[in-house]
């Protein structure tokens, strides 16, 4: 939950600047006060023209100085109107903006709140933990999967225990989402995808078994390959700089490779292939 500011609430909850101008006094309710004041000039407006209604005043002249109070009156009245009207609504906007301004400082009280309760409640994962719960999944499933794409059985393949090396795959995978990549606190690069090569070993083969993995999908892609150890040519783990590669020739000059993440069980894995095929090679 990210901190909810002014601006962010003002969005969904919109605290004008300006209270709207007043389009007629119906916006406003009548206050009681003016309507007295009214009232009381009315009454002195009739008193004054109740006075030139003394001998002496012709009635032409007493319409004109009437009409006149009249119009004068009616003025000083809607002014006095008017003003109480500006006034009740100023009151109006300040009480509609403190009650906005309560309810931003409500909200960021809850945002907080509950982003505190997140932290609290998140669990950190270090790379290290991330990269051991990926080999381990793959140690405890790949020799199954393996053998189910290949169609052997386990007693076929016990010359070794089985070889798995892999590493995380930066490329996409047909059948899952694109690839994201991020970098470790301990500088290493990892990715979204996983690649992984399993070698099972016959009495005269060599079976591999590789597989491309989403690990935020579960999608994959599988691909097999079988060998004859005396068409086996070579097998390597070397470093190009900063990578470093696992590849296995045949004299055919075909090859299968990976990159490599952990380059030490790598190494281990390749010297106890090769003393296998010295093996087999003497063998023929």
């Amino acid at each position: 939950m990210l901190w909810i500011t002014n601006a962010t609430i003002s969005i969904f909850h919109p605290i004008p600047e300006k209270c709207p101008a007043i389009e007629s006094s119906s916006d406003v309710e009548p206050d009681p006060g003016v309507g007295g004041s009214a009232a009381a000039l009315a009454c002195f407006l009739i008193l004054i023209s109740l006075c030139f209604l003394l001998p002496g005043f012709s009635e032409g002249v007493f319409w004109l100085i009437g009409c006149g109070l009249i119009v004068v009156g009616g003025g000083i009245a809607m002014f006095m109107y008017s003003a109480r009207a500006k006034k009740s609504h100023a009151g109006e906007c300040q009480r509609l903006n403190e009650t906005a301004r309560i309810e931003v400082d409500r909200l960021n009280k809850q945002a907080r709140a509950e982003a505190e309760q997140f932290n609290r409640n998140r669990i950190i994962v270090t790379d290290a933990e991330i990269d051991e719960v990926v080999s381990n999944y793959f140690k405890d499933n790949l020799k199954s999967m393996a053998l189910h794409k290949l169609g052997v059985d386990e007693e076929q393949v016990q010359e070794i225990s089985p070889i798995h090396i892999g590493n995380y795959y930066f490329n996409d995978i047909p059948t899952a989402s694109s690839v994201k990549r991020k970098t470790g606190k301990d500088g290493r690069n990892r990715a979204s995808h996983y690649e992984v090569l399993t070698f099972l070993f016959s009495a005269d083969q060599v079976y591999c078994y590789r597989l491309r993995f989403s690990l935020l999908e579960g999608k994959k892609q599988e691909t097999t390959d079988e060998y004859f150890y005396r068409d086996i040519v070579s097998v390597s783990a070397d470093s190009v700089g900063d990578i470093y590669e696992f590849k296995l020739t045949t004299s055919g000059g075909t090859s299968i490779g990976t990159t490599v993440f952990d380059f030490g069980a790598a190494e281990r894995s390749v010297q106890d292939m090769r003393r296998l095929l010295r093996i087999k090679k003497q063998q023929t």
